[in-house]
C-alpha cells in the first residue's frame, strides 16, 4: 500500500474515531442532583436558575405567540412557564433550598425534577 493511500486511510479513521467520540459526549449530558444543589454557592445555583430561565424564554420565543396545540402538549415549556410565574430567581432558590432541607433521602433527584414536580405542576394544576 502506498504511503499517502496509508495516510489517507489513517486520517479517515480518525475522523470516524473523533465523530463517534464527539458524539457520545454530546449525548451524554450532566444531571445536576441535590448533591450538586447543596454544595453549590449561591452564584452557581443563581447561573443556573438564570440558564434555566434563558432557555424557556428562548424556547418560548421559538415557540412563537400562538404556539399549535401539537407543541402545547408536547413541550415542557408551558407547564414550566405558568408554573413558575410566581416565582423569581431568588424564591426558587430558597424553594429549592427548602426542599432539599426538608428532604436530605432525595439528594441524588435531579434539580430540574424538583423544579418541575415540585414547584411548577402544583400551580399549573391549581390554577
Amino acid at each position: 500500500m502506498k504511503p499517502l493511500t496509508k495516510l489517507c486511510i489513517l486520517t479517515s479513521l480518525c475522523w470516524v474515531l473523533l465523530a463517534a467520540v464527539t458524539t457520545a459526549q454530546a449525548t451524554e449530558l450532566p444531571i445536576l442532583t441535590g448533591e450538586h444543589w447543596t454544595e453549590s454557592t449561591v452564584a452557581q445555583k443563581r447561573a443556573f436558575l438564570f440558564g434555566m430561565a434563558t432557555m424557556l424564554e428562548a424556547e418560548q420565543e421559538a415557540q412563537g405567540e400562538n404556539p399549535s396545540q401539537e407543541v402545547i402538549e408536547n413541550s415542557l415549556v408551558p407547564t414550566l412557564v405558568k408554573g413558575l410565574d410566581e416565582y423569581t430567581i431568588v424564591t426558587a432558590m430558597e424553594a429549592i433550598d427548602a426542599y432539599y432541607g426538608q428532604n436530605s433521602d432525595q439528594l441524588k433527584r435531579p434539580v430540574i425534577e424538583v423544579i418541575w414536580f415540585e414547584l411548577a405542576l402544583p400551580n399549573v394544576t391549581a390554577k
